[in-house]
């Protein structure tokens, strides 16, 4: 855990912070005995659709930069040298 600046350094979002995270502390924990069940769940199957949706991705991307080349379209990517 971070320890908590000298007050000379806090700004006023530094007090607005600690009001807004106090009541967070001050909360019960729900109890949600299925919930690392829940998680691992659903990172599995985020898991299968990441790899599918990459796929499809750069198919789309290889297709389309293709057609660009065929027609004689130039693309610009951003933050690179023109």
């Amino acid at each position: 855990m971070t320890e908590t600046p000298p007050p000379d350094d806090r700004q006023p979002e530094d007090d607005r912070l600690d009001e807004l995270l106090a009541e967070v502390r001050s909360s019960p924990v729900p109890e949600a005995p299925d919930l690392t069940d829940r998680v691992v769940r659903a990172a599995r199957w985020q898991r299968g659709v990441r790899g599918v949706l990459m796929s499809v991705t750069a198919v789309v991307t290889a297709v389309a930069e293709g057609i660009g080349a065929m027609l004689g379209v130039r693309h610009h990517k951003h933050g690179g040298d023109e």
